[in-house]
């Protein structure tokens, strides 16, 4: 059998070791996708089998699934193997439709499989498991939930005298651990405020920047039309021209009315809701995490307090409440009331600039996005989206 292998060319010595091993004949390497790529394949080297790697290089625009796709199209009969990593459901579900069927994981099973293909009912099974297993894990959380919701919550008291009394360890309150990363396709968070001017846009730009510096694909909706219309004016550009999307310090601002078409394009959207009203809480309650912002004024704190107790058509104890302009012992007092009502709150520093997080508010933000790990998202490393 003849093989054309797409592949970075420090494999290729990898792969003459392992082909010669077997009796199959190498045609050629194409360690870069490109326009050209696929009528080179065919009208070139005119192979029985491709391999296609996880490590080949794309240019041009063209993707590692635009080859697979018209290679499939043009000649059906074609067998191709797929080297990769990724063996989530959508990628298998793709390879599926194009009659990929030989999906590996490393290079030292190809040999096995040049001579004894997989069965269209290999990825079917994987992809059945897959299915089945978020099935258990949907079913699993639903069931955690009903737990909660039968749970009886102290109520919150954030009165003075309440939030005055300190009888317990003041540090460990804010200790800091590493969550457990779940895996998720798209990561979208909700920012929130009970009162004015908390910090909605700032925190938001904050988090996009950490975001941003992991290389995670990400942009910010603003549910505020003045906000935006404020901030196109501030960089001197038309509000209305501005609506298919700006840029700000190299992070895509978009209206409220894109929120969809981000979420569908972006591995993170962080959308600011700003003050919380009615016609935006179903949005929020949609978001994978939700974060509120609140004051901790004297003359505020009644607005947090009935909030917690007294809302029901939004799930108060899936919120992470963030306090900014606090004192520590007042913060602790605070938390110290939300801890016994089942809720999650982070105190937040002052960053000296929007777009470059204080070190206090990394640790915060890091409690948030690291407990998701989306799987095209690939630091050298680990693939959580933040590492201490």
């Amino acid at each position: 059998m003849n093989i054309v292998f797409l592949t970075h060319n420090k494999q290729r010595k990898i792969v003459d070791s392992l082909m010669k091993k077997t009796p199959h004949t190498v045609l050629g390497y194409e360690p870069v996708i490109r326009g050209t790529t696929v009528t080179r394949i065919l009208e070139h080297h005119v192979p029985h089998c491709v391999v296609i790697c996880d490590d080949v290089a794309e240019k041009e625009g063209v993707t590692k699934a635009d080859v697979i796709t018209l290679l499939h199209a043009r000649r059906p009969a074609l067998r191709i193997i797929v080297i990769t990593k990724d063996q989530s459901l959508g990628n298998l579900s793709f390879l599926k439709e194009n009659a990929v069927n030989d999906v590996l994981e490393t290079l030292d099973e190809l040999p096995e499989i040049l001579d004894d293909p997989m069965s269209a009912s290999v990825i079917e099974d994987r992809i059945a498991a897959i299915i089945a297993a978020q099935e258990a894990a949907a079913e699993a959380e639903h069931e955690q939930e009903i737990a909660e919701a039968q749970t009886e919550h102290i109520p919150v008291d954030l009165s003075f005298p309440a939030v005055s009394a300190i009888s317990f360890d003041m540090d460990s309150v804010q200790r800091i651990e590493e969550p457990e990363p779940k895996i998720i396709e798209k990561l979208t968070i909700g920012i929130a405020q009970l009162q004015h001017h908390n910090g909605c846009t700032h925190t938001a730009f904050e988090l996009a920047a950490l975001l941003k510096e992991k290389k995670v694909p990400v942009c910010i909706v603003l549910a505020d039309n003045q906000t935006f219309h404020n901030l196109a004016v501030f960089h001197k550009l038309d509000p209305e021209t501005s609506k298919e999307g700006l840029k700000v310090s190299g992070v895509i601002v978009y209206p409220f009315e894109k929120l969809e078409m981000a979420k569908q394009n972006y591995d993170c959207t962080i959308c600011d809701f700003s003050f919380l009203r009615e016609e935006h809480r179903k949005a929020y309650e949609a978001m994978n995490e939700k974060i509120m912002l609140c004051s901790a004024a004297e003359w505020d704190i009644a607005t947090t307090m009935n909030f917690i107790n007294y809302v029901d058509d939004i799930s108060v104890r899936k919120i992470t409440y963030y306090f900014p302009r606090v004192s520590r012992k007042k913060f602790i007092g605070i938390n110290k009331q939300l801890l016994k009502a089942g809720c999650i709150a982070y105190r937040l520093h002052t960053s000296p600039d929007w777009i470059s997080p204080c070190a206090e508010n990394i640790g915060v933000y890091y409690q948030l996005i690291g407990k998701h790990r989306l799987n095209n998202v690939k630091p050298e490393k680990s693939r959580r989206l933040f590492r201490k």
